[in-house]
């Protein structure tokens, strides 16, 4: 076999003979590209509906003399029409899906053959993949390969495995089709199969007879095998069956090797059994992406994505919207995925996409693309479900013809079809009722067949004005998550779901950005997201109670249970391992005895255990690199977090003369215009620290989706100008300021401004007459809550707050204690450029801006963060701004060194059956109130965010 990747000659105006033998490919017009490889990802996008040439002229070896010769495409898109030393040979319908071409009588052995194509990216095609890719797909999207086989070779080979009804043997199908090569389909002087099957280990496995005579055309072997080791999810075990045919008196000339496993797939009224057992499908959907080859994207990715996927606990991959390469199935058998493989059927009858639900000539695509695909995947045990399209509307004769084709060729897996809703497709059959973007606190299941939710918990995505201002609202996501999921489990009807989407859908084009958007667990490099870790949490099998262990479960000198539930489907808990760390003490333990689907306790060893200690716990899956799930469990009591603060300090001095109004203590000055009657400096320890502020602050979708920050308008205070009084305390001093935003009447409001001897400064902002409800967003505000300014040498943020989860790895945005930059230490960011860094450290995006972003602060720095106790800005000599709370505030940093922090937040245009923060939207009344707590000071390094 040769590999023909590398280098071809693209046209994408030919000449009416490019595909002559003799055609000229050396003109300007023609182009070197890289197969496989978009050419558009290569500066030279093709037209929609207009046949373009890729040339290639390719050595055949010399040692494919006396056999038949074979050209195989892994993907073209979308039409092609294939010639060979001039002659045309054939043509295909499809751009994901492997076609073939004898080609033994066009080609000379130790010579070169031109081969060319004609592709043509029709924009109506079934797939409509150039539509949701937003740009021409046209081109070789996988690899292409010249094969040679001896004239008798193995034309097919097949497995299929049955169990008993115990599930302890198991009958092995093996179907052959043995081709002779001349013709005439029979077996001249007899042909023999000679089959070998290894065990994971290596063993040998018994198959009687092993050496079997031939009679000719398809022909089905069987075979008991006992006890074999079962393939799923969790313990993937894959045997190695070798297939070589000869004639009967000679060794093997072609041989054919194949990994299988014993896998049997069936659906039991409303549940998924997997070798007889239910099965919870933990899943996400994935396109094939890739930064420099775009959607052909192929075996470079393919285990590194199997593997990303399993680190966040992902059992199951939907193929949207169209067959992977085979790669990535390899890589699922291996890695132990459950695949729902999609055929190239997208949006059909809707989005603007033809209604070729009942059209005869297009049957021949229909049909002919899925036995290609079933032809290709059925040996792989990692296929369970058969997918027919994608949220199609209406039922017709072509999807009726698919499901005919699958229940007559592979009745052995179950077939899902997209819209299943009677709303969308009266009539639609199918065995497993599929359904986009359930609520996350609506009715789940209810059908008399397993549900599916294949589409749901969509990460952010075409909120673009909350991710260009607001990298955390992709934290907020694994409060969704983590309300769906459980949901999920505990309905016997719903068979699982698919996390909409697994990688990011973003096409750095030379001088353009296009795609979906970035909805993906993982970018496009594949660095992880914040949603990587969220989806990890969520989908744990393993689940322990992430807060206090309390009462008699902690005694001095005595094992410490810790309540464990079991979530897996076949594997019990004991083959699991357990690491826990209490301080300097630290120890593993084999897991306890809880089978799937129960619960029990994993018990630490006998320690002096005391109040507010902190145990640290992994779970491993032996051999696996890193933790399934890690907590941090404080013992008796959650560790106390700093709380809102209290005013100390004597009460400041006033001073006031015709431009400023001054507000002083030891340490600190504030000062305060009488023209315009808010802070215009903040001065700690002779170090300006705040530049201005209080203003109001409100985001909302009114905003434009430029990123910048848009507040209610401009301010216009009023007439009285600042007035100080003493404060609520002996400690305090109260501001008051008055004004409106906006032209009259505006958004009129008062801010009290309460100052105390040690530098802190409590800000209220009453909203004396709110907008008519009908001037006010649509969903609600996103942000409510009061800004101040600071100066440019802000640098830095520290912060300690409640979080969702104990534990977080290292940079992740949701951590509840860390440290962040506005500009990290590593190169700039540069378009079309592999990124060396994590993701948080990203300052620029250039989905979100073009490729000529100029940058910002890094996403790190610009995140909010939610039920805030802390939250230091500084300069890196130490000194700024923090935000002190109870724990009911949020706060955030710009890159215009803009403080926020905010006492609501939302996000309503999320969308796609999400949780907000708030059960009701985010609007102003009269009176309506919003607070801040800022405390000038120095804050040196991450201590700045513990209690004073």
């Amino acid at each position: 076999m040769t590999g023909l990747g590398g280098t071809w000659q693209l046209h994408l105006d030919p000449p009416e003979d490019f595909h002559a033998a003799a055609a000229d490919t050396t003109g300007p017009s023609w182009h070197a590209i890289s197969v496989p490889g978009e050419p558009a990802m290569q500066g030279h996008e093709p037209p929609y509906d207009r046949e373009f040439a890729c040339v290639r002229d390719v050595p055949v070896p010399r040692d494919f003399e006396g056999h038949r010769i074979f050209i195989r495409f892994d993907a073209v898109y979308s039409y092609a029409r294939l010639w060979v030393n001039g002659h045309f040979v054939r043509d295909h319908i499809g751009g994901f899906t492997p076609w073939e071409a004898d080609i033994t009588a066009l080609v000379t052995p130790g010579g070169t053959a031109r081969i060319a194509l004609g592709i043509t990216d029709r924009y109506q095609d079934l797939s409509y993949g150039s539509f949701y890719a937003r740009h021409s797909l046209g081109g070789i999207l996988r690899d292409v390969r010249l094969a040679a086989v001896p004239r008798g070779h193995l034309a097919a080979l097949h497995v299929s495995t049955v169990f008993d009804e115990n599930y302890r043997d198991a009958l092995l199908h093996i179907d052959v089709d043995a081709d002779t090569g001349d013709g005439t389909g029979a077996h001249q002087g007899g042909l023999a199969l000679e089959l070998d099957l290894r065990a994971p280990d290596g063993r040998p496995v018994p198959l009687t007879p092993a050496r079997t005579q031939l009679d000719g055309g398809p022909q089905r072997l069987s075979y008991t095998v006992r006890t074999p080791m079962h393939w799923n999810a969790e313990r993937p075990h894959l045997y190695t069956l070798r297939a070589g045919i000869g004639g009967t008196d000679s060794a093997p000339t072609h041989v054919l090797t194949k990994r299988i496993g014993f896998r049997e797939v069936r659906t039991d009224g409303t549940r998924l059994l997997i070798n007889g057992h239910p099965v919870t499908l933990r899943g996400a959907a994935r396109h094939e992406i890739g930064p420099a080859q775009g959607r052909a994207a192929t075996q470079g990715w393919a285990q590194r994505d199997a593997a990303e996927f399993k680190a966040a606990n992902v059992n199951f991959i939907r193929t949207s919207h169209y067959p992977p390469d085979e790669a990535f199935l390899d890589a699922a058998d291996e890695f132990g995925l459950y695949v729902e493989d999609e055929t190239a059927v997208c949006w059909v009858n809707m989005q603007g996409h033809d209604n070729s639900l009942d059209d005869p000539a297009a049957r021949d695509a229909w049909v002919g693309q899925l036995a290609e695909l079933v032809e290709r995947d059925r040996d792989h045990p990692s296929v369970i479900i058969w997918s027919t399209a994608n949220e199609n509307i209406g039922w017709g004769a072509n999807p009726q013809a698919q499901w005919d084709y699958l229940k007559s060729h592979d009745p052995s897996r179950p077939v899902v079809y997209s819209h299943s809703e009677e709303k969308y497709s009266k009539d639609a059959k199918y065995d497993i009722y599929t359904v986009h973007y359930p609520a996350v606190d609506g009715d789940l299941g209810g059908q008399p067949v397993p549900t599916l939710y294949d589409e749901f918990s969509h990460l952010p995505c075409y909120n673009l004005d909350d991710l260009k201002v607001d990298p955390g609202v992709r934290v907020f996501w694994g409060e969704s998550i983590s309300r769906f999921w459980p949901r999920f489990h505990e309905k016997s009807d719903v068979c699982g779901g698919a996390i909409w989407a697994g990688i990011d859908e973003v096409y750095h084009l030379p001088g353009s950005v296009v795609g979906a958007g970035a909805w993906g667990l993982l970018d496009l490099w594949r660095r992880r997201k914040p949603e990587h870790w969220l989806a990890r949490k969520a989908y744990s099998p393993v689940r322990i109670e992430d807060g206090p262990l309390t009462g008699a479960a902690v005694r001095a000198g005595r094992p410490l249970a810790v309540p464990v539930a079991n979530w897996y489907d076949f594997t019990d808990l004991r083959s699991l391992t357990f690491r826990w760390r209490v301080g300097g003490e630290s120890g593993m333990l084999p897991g306890p005895s809880v089978a799937p689907g129960q619960s029990g306790t994993l018990t630490i060893p006998a320690r002096s255990w005391r109040i507010g200690d902190v145990l640290h716990l992994e779970v491993h899956d032996n051999g696996a690199a890193e933790p399934l799930d890690q907590w941090a469990l404080p013992l008796g009591e959650v560790p106390r977090l700093p709380g809102a603060p209290h005013h100390a300090g004597p009460r400041p001095q006033v001073s006031e003369d015709d431009t400023i109004l001054t507000v002083s203590g030891a340490n600190f000055r504030l000062v305060f215009s009488r023209t315009d009657g808010r802070l215009v400096e903040g001065i700690y320890d002779g170090r300006t620290v705040l530049t201005g502020g209080p203003d109001l602050h409100l985001r909302g979708d009114k905003n434009a989706e430029d990123g910048e920050e848009h507040g209610p308008g401009p301010w216009h205070p009023s007439d009285e100008g600042p007035r100080a009084q003493p404060g609520p305390d002996t400690h305090t001093v109260t501001v008051t300021v008055r004004g409106r935003y906006g032209s009259a009447p505006g958004l009129p409001v008062t801010f009290r401004i309460t100052v105390d001897g040690t530098g802190l400064i409590e800000t209220d902002c009453i909203v004396e007459r709110a907008p008519e409800q009908q001037d006010q967003p649509e969903g609600g505000y996103r942000e409510f809550g009061i800004t101040y300014r600071m100066p440019p040498a802000v640098s830095q943020i520290t912060w300690r707050t409640r979080s969702q989860w104990s534990v977080y790895p290292a940079g992740h945005l949701g951590r509840p204690s860390g440290t962040a930059v506005a500009i990290p230490d590593h190169p700039e960011q540069r378009y079309r450029v592999t990124p060396e860094w994590p993701w948080e450290e990203d300052t620029k995006d250039f989905f979100l801006f073009g490729p000529d972003d100029p940058g910002r602060a890094s996403n790190d720095f610009r995140a909010l963060r939610t039920r805030v106790h802390r939250f230091a800005a500084t300069a890196p000599d130490g000194y700024g701004l923090r935000v002190e709370s109870d724990g009911s505030l949020a706060a955030r940093v710009d890159t215009a060194r803009q403080l926020y922090v905010d006492t609501a937040w939302n996000y309503p245009d999320f969308g796609y059956g999400q949780a907000d923060y708030e059960r009701d939207p985010i609007r102003l009344a009269d009176g309506s109130h919003t607070f801040a707590a800022v405390r000038l000071g120095y804050f040196p390094g991450q201590d700045s965010s513990t209690p004073d």
